[in-house]
């Protein structure tokens, strides 16, 4: 791989209800770090994960507060094993769309990825109400991570979940999806799930990305990186050039 990978990560895949899993981040890391090219990722679970230090608030808001600067510190932890730093970046679609800050957060993430530093980049719930309600407790950033990479001009995205890829009606995954294909894929997607969460949300932004040009994987979090990208594992969305 020779650019920049995005890989996102949804929120049962970092947080459960005892919070932050640990040895799941230290799983990923393990694979992570043998990236050859720069590497951003975008996490979910900041509301899990502060739900489950501290069940007794209800308020949304005050929870992704709390939950982000544990999932955060939970990959700083899984990175430093390795003597990788990783930084959080908080970020909204707004943000990215907005020329000015778009140009700003396009910087931040190229000084940080120069330094060898991996942002970890979560969106900014505290402070956006579309933001949170969105992605509240098992939302998706998977149009965030999207943007990232449209953004960056990333070579790769990987939207990490529990499932591994799209599944086909006999229960298979399907392992390729063509631009031709893409309706056919998000029709199935939506039969799958509807909403914000689940995989018409990952169909949807893998489609988002392979029409500008950067091949997208939806792939099962425990998979290893390196089939997914070349193909062997999960569904992968054949860049649209």
């Amino acid at each position: 791989m020779k650019k920049l990978l995005v890989v996102k990560y949804g929120s049962k895949t970092v947080a459960d209800k005892p919070g932050v899993d640990q040895n799941r981040l230290n799983a990923y890391t393990e694979q992570l770090r043998n990236v050859s090219a720069g590497l951003i990722v975008v996490t979910s679970g900041a509301v899990m994960a502060g739900k489950a230090e501290a069940p007794e608030i209800e308020d949304d808001q005050v929870l992704a507060g709390i939950g982000s600067a544990s999932i955060v510190m939970g990959w700083k932890k899984a990175f430093g094993r390795f003597g990788i730093y990783a930084s959080q970046v908080l970020a909204t679609d707004h943000e990215i769309d907005d020329p000015q800050e778009g140009d700003t957060l396009h910087g931040a993430l190229l000084k940080n990825l120069s330094c060898g530093v991996v942002p970890i980049v979560n969106t900014n719930d505290q402070l956006s109400f579309e933001e949170l309600e969105k992605r509240r407790w098992d939302g998706e950033n998977d149009q965030l991570a999207a943007h990232i990479a449209v953004l960056m001009g990333a070579g790769a995205i990987c939207l990490m979940t529990n499932s591994n890829g799209l599944f086909a009606d006999g229960g298979n995954t399907i392992s390729r999806i063509t631009p031709s294909e893409q309706n056919e894929a998000l029709a199935l997607a939506r039969q799958r799930g509807t909403g914000r969460q689940g995989i018409p949300t990952k169909v949807e932004a893998a489609i988002t990305a392979a029409n500008a040009g950067i091949d997208a994987y939806i792939a099962g979090a425990g998979e290893d990186i390196q089939k997914i990208l070349a193909g062997q594992t999960g569904t992968h969305f054949v860049a649209n050039v």
